[in-house]
């Protein structure tokens, strides 16, 4: 996948059709929800917008260097997406809660990822690797591919609620595909080198996912927040975006070395979910369902 009409228009078209599907499934209730449930909206948030960023810039040091290292840290900064929602869902977790963070860290997550994955460049890179990531340009077109088909997409389930509730299952499955599409094309393209990209990032990227859902829990262990809450924020700071993160690194930082993490991670993102949700279930039936 090298620039190409593939790379400037066709991914960030299909991940604009991807958000303005996650915007069919929000609301303005949505976003007044975290003003109804105040703590449990700021924890999660601080969970996804500060911890686990420096998580993930912990992660690398240990484990990873250079472009590698750069790609963990982009897929910490995105937001959560209708993985997490569905997972949510699943586990019979606060799902108004899920939404809440999804929406909120949607729309802050164009200010935050420039500046953090310059850092992250500025960290990791070097001299010879080292490319710009100018702030307000990319804030402008990450904010074109996110938040824009985001609102219009609120848009639409208000003026068309019937239409947009018999699309959202549609939009669901292309996000799937997309992903799936996105992850098939990175594999053909470093087949050769894929069983040592594998040996390199695998193990950081498992850490950081695992580790990021136990922080969740923690979190909300700490703030003494109930077994749905639990497990919603666990899965809310531990699943993050990788579509967006992928169509990022194409795109915008025009580096495909850098979409490698991200890759790995959307493809183990849905075992360790799993596996989680189980644990949950298991240990906070009671909270869960109460």
């Amino acid at each position: 996948m090298e620039s190409s009409a593939l790379t400037i228009i066709v991914l960030p078209v299909a991940l604009g059709l991807v958000m303005l599907g996650m915007g069919l499934t929000l609301s303005v209730r949505d976003f007044k929800n975290v003003a109804a449930h105040p703590k449990a909206v700021a924890v999660g948030l601080f969970g996804q917008l500060i911890l686990l960023p420096l998580l993930a810039f912990f992660v690398a040091s240990m484990f990873l260097s250079d472009l590698f290292a750069v790609g963990l840290v982009l897929v910490a900064c995105c937001p959560g997406g209708v993985t997490s929602n569905a997972l949510t869902f699943v586990a019979r977790g606060n799902v108004a809660l899920s939404v809440s963070l999804t929406a909120v860290s949607s729309v802050v997550a164009p200010f935050v990822i420039p500046i953090i994955v310059g850092v992250a460049i500025s960290r990791f890179t070097s001299s010879e690797e080292s490319f710009s990531l100018p702030l307000v340009s990319t804030i402008g077109k990450i904010m074109v591919i996110t938040i824009i088909p985001v609102a219009l997409g609120m848009l639409l389930k208000v003026k068309f609620p019937k239409a947009s509730a018999r699309s959202e299952k549609g939009f669901k499955i292309f996000s799937i595909l997309f992903l799936l599409m996105i992850i098939a094309g990175i594999v053909k393209n470093n087949w050769d080198s894929l069983p040592s990209y594998l040996e390199s990032v695998a193990l950081p990227v498992l850490v950081l996912n695992l580790a990021a859902m136990s922080l969740g829990v923690l979190l909300a262990m700490l703030a003494g927040l109930n077994g749905r809450d639990k497990m919603t924020i666990g899965l809310e700071v531990g699943i993050q975006n990788g579509t967006t993160a992928l169509v990022i690194a194409y795109t915008i930082l025009e580096n495909p070395t850098v979409a490698i993490p991200p890759a790995v991670y959307s493809l183990l993102m849905f075992a360790s979910g799993a596996l989680f949700v189980l644990f949950c279930k298991k240990f906070w039936q009671e909270e869960s369902t109460g």
